[in-house]
C-alpha cells in the first residue's frame, strides 16, 4: 500500500489544494522555479543545487517536472513520517 492510500480524504484534500498554490502556471506539473519560490514562501534559502536535488528526488519519473502524483505521493510520505 502507498503512502497516499494510507491518507484519508481530507488529506488527500489538503495536499491537493497545496498542489494547486505550488502550481503558480495552472498547467499541471510544478517546474524547477516554482519549486524554488515554493522553498522561499516557506523561509527556507535553498541553494539551486539544493532545489535540483529536491526536485529530482520528487519527480520520480525523471522529466523535470514534478506531476500531481509524484507531489501527492511525496507529501504522503513526509505526512506519515510527522
Amino acid at each position: 500500500m502507498s503512502s497516499w492510500e494510507k491518507l484519508n480524504e481530507e488529506q488527500k484534500e489538503q495536499i491537493k489544494a497545496a498542489f494547486d498554490i505550488c502550481d503558480n502556471d495552472q498547467n499541471g506539473f510544478i517546474d524547477l522555479e516554482e519549486l524554488k519560490e515554493v522553498l522561499k514562501a516557506l523561509g527556507e534559502s535553498a541553494t539551486d543545487q539544493q532545489a535540483k536535488e529536491l526536485m529530482k528526488e520528487i519527480d520520480t519519473d525523471g522529466n523535470g517536472l514534478i506531476s500531481i502524483e509524484e507531489f501527492c505521493e511525496a507529501m504522503a510520505d513526509w505526512w506519515l513520517r510527522a
